[in-house]
């Protein structure tokens, strides 16, 4: 698959495109995925509990698609029940939080449980640094997240965003 091309798959009511985010709880999943679908910020909210699923028809090309968003929860305890939500995903997005070292150091741990379920060549794969609001007290440089991006051959945030628009 070429980078940036999404495998879809077809069903009775046109093609569906399933779209996941993972990364370690409270890095900002739940905020990306209310600012894509409902084009606003919140302060406070609930974290999610197992998974979230979000749906939103879009047409591209005149042709009707069912972009599934699933926010898969961060949590340990929940991995179990996340295995089943992971599977034949065509994009998805590992995202760390600016200001968490840890979160940036997860990422490998996620990609690498992300490909129990899952081929790198059937998905579009991208990385995030998330909750840029807080910039004055980033601990991974912007350049940091690019090298491990370029590293791993994932998408750049530029064709992850066109992708997004897109959809």
């Amino acid at each position: 698959m070429e980078e940036g091309e999404i495998e879809k798959k077809e069903n009775k009511n046109g093609t569906k495109v399933k779209f996941i985010l993972i990364g370690d709880t409270q890095v900002g999943k739940t905020c990306i995925i209310n600012q894509y679908m409902k084009q606003v910020f919140e302060d406070e909210f609930l974290s999610t509990i197992a998974v979230d699923k979000n749906v939103k028809e879009v047409e591209i090309k005149n042709q009707k698609i069912t972009l599934e968003i699933w926010d898969i929860v961060g949590q340990e305890k929940y991995r179990a029940i996340n295995k089943i939500f992971m599977k034949n995903t065509q994009i998805t997005l590992l995202v760390y939080h600016i200001i968490n070292q840890e979160s940036f150091d997860n990422l490998n741990e996620w990609y690498n449980y992300f490909l129990k379920f899952n081929e790198k060549n059937n998905t579009v794969i991208g990385v995030v640094g998330n909750k840029s609001d807080l910039y004055e007290d980033r601990v991974i440089e912007e350049e940091k997240g690019k090298e491990y991006t370029y590293e791993k051959n994932f998408c750049s945030l530029k064709l992850m965003l066109k992708i997004m628009k897109v959809l």
